[in-house]
């Protein structure tokens, strides 16, 4: 509500006015309800409430200083009065705000911690580059600063860095003038106690000459780096200065490295490289350091007007850069600030920002930590002026004494106040998810051919399994033969000794499995459910699961009873207690649609099945591929309509939700897309319902998410991720315990090599964690793959492969370890990097007994809906409510001015 809306509120204080401002208040409740439920999910930042240390408007550009007596110094300028300073001790008590003379401006000035107890301060003006040095104790001082040095002249930017010997690096950008020196990027030092070097060029070009000040962009770090040594143990030590840069007209960001203290500049490096033809996509923005003996480097990929990824690489200061990896990936654009924030005693911190939103990561010198987004400083509520502000032109430091994050800024929409919070990192440790780096790849079988269906497995203890359909392998004279013989359920179990030899489970005489599904209950029973090949055949089975080895303990097979037609695609979930639920389609013809079959006492029977949807009364000319899902009391179908000219291809999604255990369904809505390769369908512990597709045309994959928050009523808008590559295979999704849903894919990238991908959709939106580089050359050929979280948040995922030379297949395993709660002395149950397969025939457990179950089947109560399915249009987006919302405002604004012009007469 704005400033004259309020006056005119106050002057004129009638019934209708007050009713009037309930009304409006309603509606921007209403809205900002919406905003709060699908915006992005808070980090749990914990700030303090924000401190107003100017008090008195119209301020900006601050800049917070802390020295080693843990001594805040915050300097701003005012519109009115200039240069303003103000600090607060360790009690906490802020000083009454002075004027002050200082030699710099805000905008364009770094002041950074210097040798002997100092802060030196560095600032432009109009392209003149000039420095000076003050004590702590006098910066509220008119005479604290020392007299202005002048740098260099026709300076665009420029970068400084202190290195723990006290030596301070500076680095800038030039633009050549008359008898001037060439446009480039130029070095000079400051060692401890020494005047300032000549400054030396690093790299010329005349691209620099017409570079424009918003594009202008330079680090410089420094830093003693331990060499490996084979003739010392000890090892070489170093001085290492490392600079980097950007060159936007050539779509490049470069680096280059001195180790003789500046004198001798080799050719420079490129960081990353987009080609010219690729449209708008630009990488710069580097962030540069030297930490904990490595050189860690953070920069920007900018893919599209909207899309950003933020990549980094390390490097060992001896010549061995590590791979491109992903750190963050934005889908708002790429961030216009972002650096390091060392002094921290494990980690170091990496920010960035863009506006009014700021994100955090830690990197403890192997991982980065979940990128945090601090909304608390995007919006916070002002008690004073009972309004919600947002700090912009935010400057941050690190306050050693007290190992907090200091944050100041201006409330730009508010009256300009400078603005004071800090924030605890005792916890940094816990923004780690308990997902490390992966484990070492190892192969559990290798076929001829026929390997397909492929499922990890785990049980309650989290023990490992895998599952899968294999034909026979068949000598070459016999290869005729090959369809004759009938296609096996394998079996492998993890245990201390390693994989187990495959095991060949025949499940009756006359079944040949087909689409085979496997899932674990909570009663540690393994599942199986597959499609007969003729007809609508579902058969389900079950055993044991650490007794599935033995071929002697599964369940006689069962046929769940279907309608007439073709069966497709058949899914298992348990629902605990004994109950499973098997989904599937009927694929074309009449009849075709999504049905459920429901089993009360573990599988052994079932009743019939109900229709989740009608493809033919919706006018589906074929239906397939379910995904059921149960979250809390509700179960979710998702389903997908394939074209009838290419049935790799769907032309879109159903959806639809039942409240009565499956009982009747409510069809809430479709998603249509041309050339739908993959849909998927997730729910995380918390309740969020997330579901996915998957385009990919010429090289790119496209990957598209909506997310619900009210169990699939309604949906938000789509966000997209975008990878270069071909799949292997189809993504999985898989949730976890802790709230995350996790998105796996295989991807054949430009040299041919396999990459397994690793997404998890935390904070709103997805982020890229660790990729796997399988070490395989692929063709590209078709794979499977599966995932699966255990009950110790540990992931498992496995793979095949395809040779497209003579069609052989081999199937991997390997995991993303957790190792939460374990110490440095301690080791997990099982160390997953060092486990080979078995060559050794495994155990055949004795036929045991098994004690009959008490089964309690429980009876769902019936719900209100209609048992024909009911198509709710929710459109996937917030035009509908939000329409509504806006509706019912203007409904009450024109109710009362009606009310009011009445009154007047």
């Amino acid at each position: 509500m704005n400033k004259t809306m309020k006056k005119h509120l106050y002057r004129k204080k009638t019934h209708w006015q007050y009713s009037l401002v309930a009304g409006l208040i309603s509606l921007f409740l209403l809205l900002g309800n919406i905003g709060e439920v699908f915006g992005q999910i808070d980090a749990g930042d914990d700030w303090t409430q924000p401190v107003n240390v100017s008090n008195s408007g119209s301020s900006s550009d601050p800049i917070v200083l802390v020295d080693s007596q843990s001594v805040t110094h915050l300097f701003w300028t005012d519109d009115f009065e200039g240069n303003r300073y103000a600090q607060v001790g360790v009690d906490g008590t802020w000083s009454e705000p002075r004027s002050v003379i200082v030699p710099f401006s805000g905008n364009e000035s770094m002041v950074i911690p210097g040798p002997a107890d100092t802060f030196y301060a560095f600032w432009l003006i109009e392209g003149e580059l000039f420095y000076s040095w003050a004590k702590p104790a006098n910066l509220g001082l008119n005479a604290a600063w020392q007299p202005v040095r002048r740098l260099a002249e026709f300076v665009l930017c420029f970068d400084v860095f202190m290195d723990e010997d006290q030596a301070i690096h500076l680095a800038y950008l030039t633009q050549s003038q008359p008898n001037a020196d060439p446009a480039g990027i130029y070095y000079t030092q400051k060692p401890l106690g020494r005047g300032w070097t000549v400054g030396q060029p690093v790299y010329t070009s005349p691209y620099f000459r017409t570079m424009d000040v918003t594009r202008a962009h330079v680090q410089v770090t420094a830093g003693v780096i331990t060499l490996e040594s084979t003739q010392d143990e000890s090892g070489q030590t170093e001085k290492q200065i490392y600079v980097a840069w950007d060159e936007p007209y050539l779509y490049r960001s470069m680096i280059n490295r001195s180790t003789d203290g500046s004198n001798y500049w080799p050719e420079p490096l490129e960081i990353d490289a987009i080609e010219v033809m690729s449209g708008s996509s630009m990488v710069f923005g580097s962030d540069l350091i030297v930490w904990n003996n490595q050189v860690l480097m953070v920069w920007k990929n900018q893919v599209s007007q909207t899309d950003c990824e933020i990549l980094y690489k390390t490097y060992d200061g001896a010549g061995d850069w590590g791979d491109d990896l992903p750190l963050y990936s934005s889908l708002t654009g790429c961030p216009a600030k972002s650096g390091f924030i060392a002094g921290l005693e494990n980690y170091l911190l990496w920010y960035a920002e863009d506006g009014s939103e700021l994100v955090l990561s830690a990197w403890n010198g192997s991982q980065w930590s979940d990128v945090r987004s601090e909304t608390s400083l995007s919006g916070f509520w002002d008690p004073v002026s009972e309004k919600t502000l947002t700090l912009e032109g935010r400057h941050l430091a690190y306050h050693a004494g007290e190992n907090q994050l200091v944050a100041v800024g201006s409330d730009v929409n508010g009256s300009q106040d400078i603005w004071y919070t800090r924030k605890a990192l005792e916890d940094v440790d816990t923004w780690y998810a308990p997902y490390a780096s992966w484990s070492s790849i190892q192969r559990i079988n290798y076929a001829q051919h026929g390997l397909s269906d492929v499922h990890i497995l785990t049980d309650s203890q989290g023990s490992r399994y895998m599952a899968w359909l294999q034909s026979p392998d068949l000598l070459a004279e016999r290869q005729p033969l090959m369809d004759a013989l009938p296609v096996q359920i394998h079996f492998a179990r993890l245990d201390e000794t390693g994989w187990s030899e495959p095991v060949a489970i025949t499940v009756g005489g006359e079944h040949n499995p087909t689409q085979f599904m496997a899932v674990t209950a909570d009663s540690d029973d393994l599942m199986a459910a597959w499609r007969n090949e003729s007809g609508c055949q579902i058969t389900f089975t079950s055993v044991p699961i650490h007794r599935a080895l033995s071929t002697r303990e599964w369940m006689d097979p069962v046929l769940v009873p279907t309608p007439p037609g073709i069966c497709s695609s058949p899914m298992l979930v348990s629902a605990g207690e004994g109950h499973v639920y098997a989904a599937y389609a009927v694929l074309v013809n009449e009849g075709r649609g999504i049905y459920i079959n429901h089993s009360a006492d573990g599988g052994r029977s079932w009743e019939q099945a109900v229709q989740v949807f009608d493809g033919q009364a919706s006018g589906w000319e074929m239906v397939d591929q379910p995904i059921l899902v149960i979250s809390g009391s509700r179960m979710h179908v998702l389903w997908q309509q394939p074209s009838p000219y290419d049935p790799q291809i769907s032309q879109g999604v159903g959806y639809a939700y039942s409240d009565d255990g499956g009982m009747t369904w409510r069809v809430a809505d479709e998603q249509l897309e041309e050339k739908m390769e993959w849909a998927g369908l997730a729910a995380s512990s918390n309740n969020s319902l997330l579901r996915s597709w998957e385009y990919s045309d010429f090289g790119l994959i496209q990957i598209t998410t909506q997310i619900s928050l009210d169990g699939g009523q309604n949906w938000s808008m789509a966000v997209t991720i975008e990878r270069q590559g071909e799949l292997i295979g189809a993504p999985v999704m898989v949730p976890d315990g802790v709230g995350g849903i996790h998105l796996l894919l295989l991807i054949y990238g430009a040299q041919g090599k396999a990459t397994l991908e690793h997404w998890v959709w935390d904070n709103g939106g997805w982020n890229a964690r660790e990729n796997l580089d399988t070490g395989y050359v692929t063709n590209g050929d078709a794979g499977e793959l599966s995932a699966v979280v255990s009950p110790q948040n540990e992931l498992g995922v496995a793979y095949s492969t395809m040779n497209g030379q003579n069609g052989a297949q081999s199937l991997y395993v390997v995991f993303s370890q957790g190792g939460e709660g374990l110490q440095d002395d301690q080791a997990p149950l099982v160390s997953w990097e060092s486990l080979l397969p078995s060559t050794t025939n495994p155990e055949i457990l004795e036929n045991d007994v098994l004690a009959s179950d008490d089964l309690a089947a429980a009876t769902p109560t019936p719900a209100t809906f209609s048992k024909t399915p009911e198509r709710v249009h929710s459109f996937s987006t917030w035009i509908a409510p939000i329409g509504g919302a806006l509706a019912a405002g203007l409904i009450v604004t024109l109710v009362f001015w009606k009310r009011m012009t009445r009154d007047k007469k």
